[in-house]
C-alpha cells in the first residue's frame, strides 16, 4: 500500500483539499484511495504533525517545540500517535496491501523543518506503506505573502498592506524546508507543484490532486475554494476595527465581538476585488527571494527558464469609500444582535452583576 501525504505550504489551497477528501472520503474509498480523519472540528491530519514533532525526541514541554503544538497538550500527543498507529494497523490490514492512504496538513512543512522531525513522520509511515511521497504547492512569493495578510487582519493585525509586504517579504524560506526534505527522504519521493493555472492538470487544484492518487474528477462532488483572502474593501475597514478593539484575550467582550465581525465580513466579502501590492513591493519581494527562487527551480524544475513567470502588476487600489465602511458597519452592527451564539458568549465572557438579594447572601455566607 502506498501513501501521498500533502504538506503544504500553507495558503496554497490547503483547506480546500481537506474539504474535498472530507466531503468525498466515501467516493474516494470506493475508488482505492482511504482518507482517515482523527480529530473531531479538524478537517486537517494533525496527528501526523504530532507524531514527527514525538518521535523526533524533542522534549514537547519546552518552549519551543511546546508552542508548534498550538492548544494541544504535550500528554495528549502521545495517545494521538498510538491512536494513529491503531488505525493505520486496521488500515493496512483491511486493504491487504492494495490502495494509497492519503492525509493532508499544511502546518508540517512549515513545523517539521528539521532532520530528526521529518525523520520521525518518515520512519513511522514507512512501518506501514511501501511507498511514501509528500506533495507540496509553491506560489509566487507575492501571492502568497498577500494571502498571509487575510490571515494577519483576522487574527487582529493592524499593518497596512504596503507595511505587511515590507515586513514578510524574506519570510518565504521556502528553498531550505525543501532541501530539507528532499535530503530526509529522498527527492524521489518529494512532489512538488506550482499552484498556478498552466501547470495544474486541467487548469484546476482538485484535478491535480485526484491526478497524483490515479484518479480523475468522475464520480466526485465539488466543492468552492475555502479560506479565500478577503477583499480590499474588507482588508481595510478589518484594519480599523483592529486598531480601535486591540488584541484581547479570547475571552475578552471585545475580542468575541470583533471574531464575530470577521465571520461576518468573510461572508460578504465575495465578488471585491482583491488587495494588490504596489509594483515597488512585488519588486522588493521578488529581489530579495531571486535567489532561494533559482535554487528551487534549478533542483525541482530545470526545465523551466524561470520558477514563476514574471509578476502580474496592477493599477494603484483606491482608498476605500468611506461611505461604504459606514454602510457595511451598520449592517454588521443589526445583524449581531440576533446571533444567539454570540449574545451567550458575550453573557458568559461579562456576566451580569449579581442582584442585591444574591448579593446579601454571598455576604451571609462569607460572615
Amino acid at each position: 500500500m502506498r501513501a501521498l501525504i500533502h504538506i503544504g505550504t500553507p495558503k496554497a489551497g490547503s483547506t480546500t483539499i481537506q474539504y474535498f477528501v472530507n466531503e468525498n472520503a466515501e467516493a474516494l474509498a470506493s475508488k482505492g484511495v482511504q482518507y482517515l480523519r482523527h480529530h473531531d472540528g479538524y478537517r486537517g491530519n494533525h496527528e501526523l504533525l504530532h507524531a514527527g514533532l514525538l518521535l523526533s525526541g524533542d522534549d514537547l514541554t519546552e518552549k519551543g517545540p511546546r508552542s508548534l503544538l498550538k492548544s494541544t497538550q504535550p500528554r495528549d500527543v502521545a495517545a494521538q500517535v498510538d491512536a494513529l498507529r491503531a488505525s493505520l494497523e486496521a488500515l493496512v490490514a483491511k486493504r491487504g496491501g492494495s490502495g494509497t492512504y492519503f492525509a493532508s496538513n499544511e502546518l508540517i512543512f512549515l513545523r517539521l523543518t528539521t532532520a530528526p522531525r521529518i525523520a520521525g513522520l518518515h520512519d513511522l509511515l514507512s512501518e506501514y506503506f511501501s511507498e511514501v511521497r509528500y506533495l507540496c504547492y509553491l506560489r509566487p512569493p507575492e501571492d502568497w505573502i498577500l494571502s498571509r495578510y487575510s490571515q494577519h487582519l483576522r487574527g487582529g493585525g493592524t499593518s497596512t498592506l504596503e507595511e505587511y509586504g515590507r515586513q514578510q517579504s524574506e519570510s518565504y524560506d521556502f528553498a531550505n524546508i525543501l532541501d530539507t526534505w528532499a535530503d530526509c527522504v529522498g527527492q524521489d519521493n518529494q512532489i512538488v507543484r506550482l499552484l498556478d493555472r498552466d501547470s495544474l492538470v486541467g487548469g484546476d487544484l482538485i484535478a491535480d490532486v485526484l491526478s497524483l492518487m490515479g484518479l480523475d474528477s468522475d464520480g466526485f462532488a465539488p466543492v468552492p475554494r475555502q479560506n479565500e483572502a478577503l477583499g480590499h474593501v474588507t482588508c481595510s475597514f478589518l484594519r480599523q476595527i483592529n486598531e480601535t478593539l486591540g488584541r484581547a484575550d479570547l475571552k475578552d467582550p471585545n475580542e468575541i465581538i470583533r471574531r464575530a465581525l470577521v465571520k461576518r465580513l468573510e461572508q460578504g466579502s465575495d465578488g471585491e476585488p482583491r488587495p494588490q501590492f504596489s509594483s515597488e513591493t512585488v519588486g522588493r519581494i521578488r529581489s530579495e527571494n531571486a535567489e532561494q527562487l533559482e535554487r528551487i527551480r534549478a533542483r525541482y524544475f530545470p526545465d523551466r527558464a524561470t520558477l514563476f513567470a514574471p509578476p502580474r502588476l496592477s493599477a494603484p487600489q483606491e482608498a476605500p469609500d468611506f461611505s461604504e465602511a459606514v454602510a457595511l458597519a451598520a449592517s454588521l452592527l443589526s445583524e449581531l444582535p440576533r446571533d444567539e451564539k454570540l449574545a451567550s458568549r458575550l453573557r458568559r465572557a461579562n456576566p451580569p452583576a449579581p442582584g442585591p438579594r444574591v448579593r446579601a447572601l454571598k455576604e451571609a455566607q462569607t460572615t
